[in-house]
């Protein structure tokens, strides 16, 4: 028993030695990397490529930091260059192009690079023709006003609300080639969609922010780096829905109707289907939507609210209602919505159909709704800034 006790001891005390022995061991440690030092995006010496049949071109990759500054290739840990079909071009471990056939469509030239554990691709495209066109620049053409909102009116063609823009080849003051679809270079928060069929590009803008910005061009036209901008601004929103609003209804199955639905209306409150806490920037006489909740219910089965129910009337009152407005009409399509109401209150809506109002009120507007014969609010009311742009 006591030798036993001794081989304990003897174990623990071996044991603690080699704990304490550990201590001193230091565990590998990453270094910490500077936003500098981090691969963020990788592009290649041009955006586009058109070259004749046979010719030859050297691309060149271009990597960029976290932080934007360029970073220095000869540290590259490794490169790819891959062609979409290298039956018409092909390219080799240094980024040369060759082409070998026609391509009436783009061959996708991709090139991907990776640099301190971090690997970044990019591609562009290149267009290889029988001959060599006679190009001597290449614009970038806007079809219709260089200013762009973050919303605009609801129209009959919704890609009508944008501006478009078109990319045309030229020979002196000549169009060689007009419709090109070719990469373009915009900031965050603007996209461009190109419309096969009608051979222009359509730019949005979603994020709110206003300000001018530049759309860019450039590509290598049969060795020759060519290219265009155009300016654009984008201004505060040119519309805003600011109500839904009316009762909830709900259908259910009814034999009994010839249209075997039956309606269910929960009259005893109004209802707004927009949310309250947003509060959108508006232009100086935007279009301000006042819209029905639910309305596409009623148009299903038009009959059952034209002979079974009908809203009471409810006024909107503006607190700059009394402000002169120098606004004009403005909205291309009038036929879904009643006479817009400039400047001043709304009475008597019965909410069956969409009402416009517009006011030249700069700065913070407050509304309310009432019920139209006993003046009393319905609990619906909100608000909207109008601003005017700052450049």
């Amino acid at each position: 028993m006591k030798i036993y006790k001794n081989i304990c001891w003897l174990t623990l005390a071996l044991l603690m030695n080699i704990l304490s022995g550990c201590s001193d061991i230091e565990s590998p440690t990453v270094d910490s990397v500077l936003p500098k030092d981090i691969l963020h995006e990788v592009r290649v010496s041009t955006s586009s490529v058109r070259m004749k049949l046979g010719d030859s071109l050297k691309l060149d990759p271009l990597m960029f930091a976290v932080d934007g500054t360029q970073l220095d290739v000869a540290n590259i840990d490794q490169i790819t260059w891959s062609s979409s079909n290298s039956e018409n071009v092909t390219v080799d471990s240094s980024g040369l192009i060759i082409g070998w056939k026609v391509s009436a469509s783009p061959i996708n030239i991709t090139v991907s690079v990776k640099y301190n554990l971090v690997t970044k691709t990019h591609r562009i495209p290149v267009y290889v023709t029988s001959e060599q066109l006679d190009i001597t620049s290449i614009k970038l053409v806007a079809l219709d006003s260089q200013k762009i909102t973050s919303r605009t009116f609801p129209g009959v063609n919704s890609l009508r609300r944008y501006p478009r823009v078109r990319i045309d080849l030229y020979q002196e003051d000549s169009i060689v080639q007009s419709g090109l679809n070719l990469p373009l270079t915009v900031p965050p928060g603007v996209t461009l969609q190109y419309i096969p069929a009608e051979r222009v590009f359509y730019v949005f803008r979603t994020d709110g922010v206003t300000g001018k910005f530049n759309i860019k061009l450039s590509g290598n036209m049969y060795g020759n780096e060519v290219g265009d901008s155009l300016e654009f601004i984008s201004l505060y929103s040119a519309y805003s829905r600011h109500s839904q609003v009316g009762y909830k209804a709900t259908f259910f199955e009814d034999v009994n109707s010839p249209f075997g639905l039956g309606i269910s209306i929960d009259s005893s409150a109004w209802y707004d289907a927009i949310d309250r806490s947003i509060s959108y920037i508006m232009q100086p006489c935007a279009i301000i939507i006042f819209d029905v909740y639910g309305r596409e219910l009623f148009d299903f089965v038009p009959l059952l609210y034209n002979q079974m129910f009908s809203y009471p009337k409810i006024d909107i009152v503006f607190d700059d209602s009394a402000n002169v407005s120098d606004c004009n009409s403005s909205n291309p399509d009038m036929s879904t919505y009643e006479p817009e109401v400039i400047g001043g209150n709304v009475y008597g809506w019965s909410p069956f159909k969409k009402v416009i109002r517009k006011s030249s009120t700069i700065g913070e507007v407050n509304w309310y709704m009432r019920d139209a014969e006993t003046k009393e609010p319905i609990g619906i009311s909100g608000k909207y800034i109008a601003r005017e742009l700052e450049i």
